[in-house]
């Protein structure tokens, strides 16, 4: 019993350790399309995150489109998670949960490693493809949270 209680501390010791900041974000990934310019962007899809597995998430994402034509995912002002182990990791993907074995069914946008807004430029099919935005700890290889975009 002894050594099942040590183990299980250990456990949620490694948990919380695992996102640690080892992932950064990539500055050519998160971009800020047009800052401070006043381009109009059409909302193409929207969702507001849920948190999942004891973690929190909220506030929105969006797929929007400027004039250009261009296409990005925008986590909203409004948009927290907990940061209190490190980074987490945002994908787009097809399924509700995660499912890494199955490379067709998300994209990898990038580490973050603060709340806000953050937008990440994607393609127009990428844009068509995927219904969910996912936080993710990838060293633990936890799901911080959803939103269904809609």
């Amino acid at each position: 019993m002894r050594h099942q209680s040590f183990f299980l501390l250990f456990l949620l010791i490694f948990v919380l350790a695992a996102c640690q900041k080892s992932e950064t974000t990539d500055p050519m990934t998160d971009l800020n399309p047009n800052p401070g310019d006043t381009t109009a962007f059409a909302v193409l899809k929207t969702g507001s995150f849920i948190g999942q597995n004891g973690y929190p998430a909220s506030g929105t994402a969006q797929i929007i489109r400027d004039d250009k034509q261009q296409h990005f995912v925008r986590l909203g002002a409004d948009f927290k998670t907990s940061f209190s182990t490190g980074s987490v990791t945002i994908y787009l993907s097809k399924n509700a949960n995660l499912k890494l074995s199955d490379v067709a069914s998300y994209y990898r946008l990038a580490a973050i490693s603060a709340n806000g807004q953050h937008d990440f430029s994607i393609s127009a099919a990428q844009a068509g493809d995927f219904q969910f935005a996912i936080v993710w700890c990838a060293p633990a290889g936890i799901q911080f949270g959803r939103a269904e975009l809609k």
